[in-house]
């Protein structure tokens, strides 16, 4: 899940709880984001044109300490989430159909817009991409993209989608190499 995470957000502000709502939705989002643009709907748009879909709010750490290197997580929907290390046998972890994987610390205050995970001082090597909000590369794809092993990012990206045809994750390899190159992050 560390897709919705990173970019990182790098807005300064409190992180208590404000009460927020959207529709039906009744809970609350940290204070800095009441004032940002980029709150929208209970969700951060900082990184919509990259990733195609909302990122977290953030919420600063958590009270677990523990390694937050990412670790697969199954999901219903025949593809693999990651937690960090330290969620993993965590009693707040929950699985949400919507959002994934979430943290439940202080449900009760946050209710309808529920903590993201934590990734410590960890971050991907690459930020993630996505294309029309249903195909994610994850930093593993992207290394092997950095690095112009092709056949490997087609590979590891069909293991991720089961039932993505091998046609259609060349093309999806192919516009996250695009992205990459004008990021300026391919090797030569």
């Amino acid at each position: 899940m560390y897709r919705k995470s990173f970019p990182a957000c790098t807005v300064k502000g409190s992180l208590a709880p404000v009460p927020y709502g959207h529709m039906v939705l009744h809970g609350a989002v940290p204070e800095k984001c009441t004032s940002c643009k980029h709150l929208f709907e209970g969700s951060c748009t900082r990184a919509l044109d990259d990733v195609e879909d909302y990122q977290s709010l953030d919420y600063g750490p958590c009270t677990v300490n523990g390694p937050c290197t990412p670790v697969p997580m199954p999901d219903t929907s025949n593809r693999i989430l990651f937690v960090p290390e330290k969620c993993q046998a965590c009693t707040n972890l929950t699985r949400d159909t919507i959002r994934g994987y979430i943290c439940n610390e202080n449900i009760s205050t946050w209710r309808s817009f529920p903590r993201s995970l934590d990734w410590g001082e960890w971050h991907p090597i690459h930020l993630p991409m996505g294309i029309q909000q249903k195909i994610i590369a994850t930093d593993e794809v992207l290394n092997e993209i950095a690095a112009k092993r092709k056949a490997q990012a087609v590979v590891l990206l069909k293991s991720l989608y089961v039932g993505l045809s091998t046609a259609a994750a060349i093309q999806c390899v192919d516009i996250f190499a695009e992205r990459l190159n004008s990021r300026g992050t391919v090797s030569e």
